[in-house]
């Protein structure tokens, strides 16, 4: 697969920040997109990607938006892609021969998607949260 997506110390610690604020507050738009991003993320990379991103029960509509507003418009891409996952078995080896070559190959980009996440998401705080 890939190595692990590192975000940089600020964004760990404007997670964290708003983790707290939203204990207290519902989050503005732009901070749900930041966290909705970072948590979509770490559940593609701890799981089994896209397959385990489809069966994790995250809010897929909004995790769209918020990639989209972030604009990482290839994730949005690849996770459309791969959304009949979604209506699989929860095994990923009961897939077909043709829906599993298919999710590689759309998970073969995904890796280089992901890895643009940090950089996107520091211009988006730049711009919109600065």
């Amino acid at each position: 697969m890939i190595e692990k997506v590192e975000f940089s110390e600020e964004v760990e610690q404007l997670l964290e920040e708003l983790e707290e604020a939203s204990e207290e507050r519902t989050l503005n738009r732009e901070e749900r997109a930041i966290v909705d991003a970072v948590d979509a993320v770490r559940a593609i990379e701890e799981g089994e990607g896209l397959h385990e991103f489809w069966q994790s029960g995250l809010d897929y509509s909004r995790i769209l938006r918020s990639f989209d507003m972030i604009g990482c418009e290839r994730m949005v891409d690849l996770i459309n892609a791969s959304q009949w996952c979604q209506t699989r078995k929860e095994d990923r080896d009961q897939y077909t021969e043709q829906e599993s070559n298919y999710l590689d190959e759309i998970e073969e980009d995904l890796w280089d998607a992901l890895a643009e996440v940090p950089d996107l998401v520091e211009e988006f705080i730049e711009d919109e949260l600065s």
